[in-house]
């Protein structure tokens, strides 16, 4: 018995070096293991930090350039409403159907009426009778025309126009004018 306790015990005194290496490397190829998914876990955060990062910038560059669009669309109607308020000539925009959408202050005082006066009816209203229907009957999209237009008053003036026909942007399927007038009554004696 003393010899196979001592074979025994050898036994184990030799295999217990062995095991304990084997834990080790186990123990160390683990936790390398977890260092390894640890890194990967921590790139792939990193990654989408980025990612995200990125996202939020190109969605504030794209806030940015959307806001820069609106001023810039504010400031071009704020143009267009200046020069067409304070235009020496009159002015006035008008449906396909020749309907008075617009109107400026010097088209008013040209027909002697407030341009809100104007808005809501058909341009032709304001011409002189024997002129009537013959605003805007001109096919292509420019028409230079001298027409006789009514005041208020009744009295007739000659009036130098240009109707300029183009499409609505919000809606291009109707087709709308600027009209432009002069007061030509000097001209022909009016």
């Amino acid at each position: 018995h003393v010899l196979e306790r001592v074979s025994g015990l050898g036994v184990m005194l030799a295999v217990l070096p062995t095991v304990a290496l084997m834990l080790t490397s186990l123990h160390f190829f683990a936790r390398q293991q977890e260092a390894e998914t640890s890194a990967r876990m921590a790139e792939a955060a990193a990654l989408q930090h980025k990612a995200d990062l990125a996202i939020s910038q190109a969605r504030q560059r794209q806030a940015e350039m959307a806001a820069d669009h609106l001023r810039e669309l504010e400031r071009s109607e704020q143009r267009f409403n200046s020069a067409f308020t304070h235009a020496s000539i009159g002015m006035a925009l008008l449906s396909d159907r020749g309907i008075v959408q617009l109107a400026n202050p010097a088209l008013g005082t040209l027909l002697g009426l407030e341009p809100a006066a104007m808005l809501g009816r058909p341009f032709d209203d304001f011409l002189h009778h024997g002129t009537a229907g013959q605003a805007l009957v001109v096919e292509g999209t420019r028409a230079p025309r001298e027409v006789r237009c009514r005041r208020r008053n009744g009295d007739d003036v000659w009036q130098g126009r240009i109707y300029q026909r183009f499409k609505d942007a919000s809606n291009m399927t109707d087709r709308q004018g600027a009209l432009a007038i002069t007061d030509l009554s000097n001209l022909f004696g009016a």
